[in-house]
Formats: structure tokens, sequence, C-alpha cells
């Protein structure tokens, strides 16, 4: 691809259930590629699902697509729309630069086919590995304090705090990002969570 090509299209759109619907960032991303040239579009609409959920149906059948092969640009109106948590955002943008898929929002001026758009995406994945060093930090400063105050980690179940586990995991962070901000095992956690499953990890 060159100039403004941007061959095959993926439009993602998503509102979280309170939200009435996706049509203006439909209508904005129209907006933008009547001013492009491009293959195919196809639209990807996750409507009422939550930023911070890694479990959106139309985000993964998107991303199997490009792990296919079959989509050369994602379009978004807005990042927040592709995610909330900037980890994430930075974890999926550099699949999809790994894939060869350039990766475009609209309304922060993120346009990874541009040499300023990388630049960019690395200023997100500074800030992004910042905010997981802050969270470790909170995580280690809570558990110091809990210490002080007499409280034990790892030694009666009783005394397991799962708390910040539990928020991280709503957050849409992974049983194995969980346990490194927290300092546990990723399958103590799981077990805790889920007693009557068995535990996989």
């Amino acid at each position: 691809m060159s100039g403004n090509a941007l061959g095959r299209v993926a439009i993602y759109v998503r509102c979280s259930t309170g939200e009435q619907s996706t049509d203006m960032q439909k209508f904005a991303v129209q907006e933008y590629l009547s001013h492009r040239v491009y293959s195919s579009v196809e639209l990807f609409d996750d409507a009422g699902y939550s930023g911070a959920s890694t479990s959106r149906p139309e985000l993964k059948r998107l991303m199997k697509k490009a792990k296919e092969r079959k989509i050369d640009t994602v379009v978004v109106y807005k990042l927040d729309r592709w995610f909330r948590s900037l980890r994430e955002t930075v974890i999926t943008l550099g699949e999809l630069t790994e894939l060869g898929v350039a990766f475009v929002s609209l309304q922060d001026g993120v346009d990874l086919t541009t040499a300023t758009g990388r630049l960019m995406a690395n200023m997100l994945s500074s800030f992004a590995e910042f905010e997981r060093e802050l969270i470790g930090e909170r995580v280690r400063a809570g558990m110091a304090k809990a210490r002080a105050n007499g409280k034990k980690f790892g030694a009666k179940r009783k005394d397991l705090d799962l708390t910040e586990a539990k928020r991280l995991l709503a957050e849409g962070k992974s049983y194995g990002e969980t346990a490194k901000l927290t300092g546990l095992q990723a399958s103590t956690i799981y077990r805790r969570l889920n007693p009557k499953a068995k535990a996989t990890e």
C-alpha cells in the first residue's frame, strides 16, 4: 500500500450499554474513507460491550481475520472505542503491526500508515509501561502496609486478600498479568475465584 491506499479495511465501532448507538462513529469513519482509496470495507460492531472487556465477539472476529491476513487496515473513531486500557491497546496494536495490519484512530491522531503515527504508537507503548509500573508500585505499597499492620500473605487460606486481583481482572487483565502485579500465583487466583472449577494453569 502507498499514499492513501488502505487495501482491505475493517471498521471497528463500539458503544457501552448506556450509550445510544454506534451511528456517529460509523458516519465519521465512512467520511474519512470517502477521501481514501481502498479495495473493500467490512464493519465490526460491538454495540453494548464495555471497552474493558477482552471478550467482545466482533473484536475477536476482527483479530481472527487479521491473523488470517484478510485485513490490511483497521479504522476506529477513537482509541477508547478499541480498548479503554492503555496496556491492552498497545498489546493489540503490536499484534496488528506484526501481522502487517495498519491502524488508524481518527480522533487521536494515530495513523500507523505514517511515520508520525508510528512515533505516536511508540509513545503509547512507553505510557503503557509507565502505567504497568504504577499499578505494580501501588500493589506493593498496599501489601507492605498490610504486612506492617500484621497482615500475612500466603500463610492461611483466610488470610489471602483477592480484592486487588478481582479489580485487575475486572479491568480486563489476564490471570497471568494479575499474578505478576499482585505477587500471587495465577493458579491460586483462579482456584480461589473459581472454587467449583478445576484450575488449568
